[in-house]
């Protein structure tokens, strides 16, 4: 009876081993590892070339593909943030009041410091340089920074990191810099008295963010198209929906905990327009691949042909910018795609970046 009962413990703890192992590497088939909002590794080749690297990238690839991962991983970071009050994420700075924040290194230092001003220096030459090429074809520019949460809600960061934002930050020695960037800071200050502009667990802004930035956006177009006017205010309707936040999804919360209220403004009239993908999008240097390329035509606007070149942020203009122009072009990029330029020939390009770029060399 004795040596049954030992086999069988055997038998349990060699099968608690094998389990995970096996049922990872022959029934996981995942790219993305939704509770840490990232790709998985894929499986490494074993060739002539590889060889020196397969155990590492083998490694990397067990380790994300190993059995009940996500179960424990989310268990660990739930108990983390719920009993400890803890991030389990270095990425994620817990605010006062619910609020949450990326944490980016570097966008909130002092401008005024070497390093700062080094990076500047490296930004104003890169924006100058767009914007000549720009010119020498005849094309306007607008170059925009999209502003991170905690510039514009410092207030809900905890004490110790509202004293870790600088007076004078790497965005401000950019504005003073001479460079042509339109400033969208005190727009959205004062913007957020009347409703919130940015997510309180999401990095981006809100639908009200984005209108308020579109209406800014035209306004510095003007002195190229007088004519050109944002929709107005009483044109959108309030609409409300779920909306999964993605820093809910880094802090890896179960799925049903990720939603927040998404609070949508939206054109009550929307013309009728052709919307279709961008033709070779592989020509976008830097292409962004998780948000689509696309071209809407408006033949009934008399607005511009804008190319927006944008990440996410930016992204998010498209349904605000398109009943208003003639054609808007969609470039995801944080480089100009000097290609699709060429070939779209646009009247106007918007730039937009987001501000913790500033943190990095161009």
């Amino acid at each position: 009876m004795r040596r049954v009962a030992q086999s069988l413990l055997i038998g349990m703890f060699l099968a608690g081993i094998a389990v995970p192992g096996l049922q990872g590497l022959w029934l996981d088939y995942r790219t993305t590892l939704e509770a840490e909002n990232r790709r998985a590794f894929e499986p490494p080749t074993l060739t002539r070339k590889t060889w020196k690297w397969f155990p590492q990238h083998f490694e990397l690839y067990f380790n994300d593909h190993i059995g009940f991962r996500d179960f424990f991983v989310q268990s660990f970071r739930t108990t983390k943030l719920k009993v400890f009050q803890v991030t389990p994420s270095s990425l994620i700075i817990i605010g006062q009041d619910g609020w949450l924040f990326h944490s980016f290194p570097g966008i909130h230092d002092d401008g005024h410091s070497v390093e700062s001003q080094q990076h500047i220096a490296k930004w104003k030459h890169e924006l100058e340089q767009r914007h000549a090429w720009l010119a020498e074809r005849g094309i306007h520019c607008i170059t925009t920074i999209a502003p991170d949460k905690q510039t514009i809600y410092p207030e809900h960061l905890s004490l110790r990191h509202q004293r870790g934002i600088a007076s004078f930050t790497p965005h401000d020695a950019l504005m003073e810099s001479g460079v042509n960037v339109v400033d969208l800071r005190p727009t959205l200050r004062a913007g957020k008295s009347s409703e919130n502009v940015y997510h309180i667990a999401d990095t981006h802004w809100t639908s009200a963010g984005v209108m308020l930035s579109h209406h800014r956006l035209i306004e510095a177009a003007q002195q190229w198209y007088p004519d050109w006017h944002g929709s107005p205010l009483e044109s959108y309707s309030m609409q409300i929906e779920a909306y999964p936040m993605d820093m809910k999804m880094m802090l890896g919360l179960p799925p049903a905990e990720r939603m927040g209220e998404h609070r949508l403004h939206r054109l009550k009239q929307l013309p009728l327009m052709d919307r279709k993908p961008l033709a070779n999008p592989e020509q976008i240097v830097g292409w962004q691949r998780q948000i689509d390329a696309e071209i809407y035509d408006n033949p009934s606007s008399k607005g511009p042909h804008v190319m927006l070149v944008c990440d996410s942020f930016g992204c998010e203009l498209r349904e605000h910018l398109a009943p208003l122009c003639r054609r808007l072009v969609i470039a995801p990029s944080s480089v100009l795609p000097h290609a699709i330029i060429e070939r779209e020939k646009p009247d106007l390009v918007i730039v937009e970046m987001a501000e913790r770029r500033l943190g990095q060399f161009p």
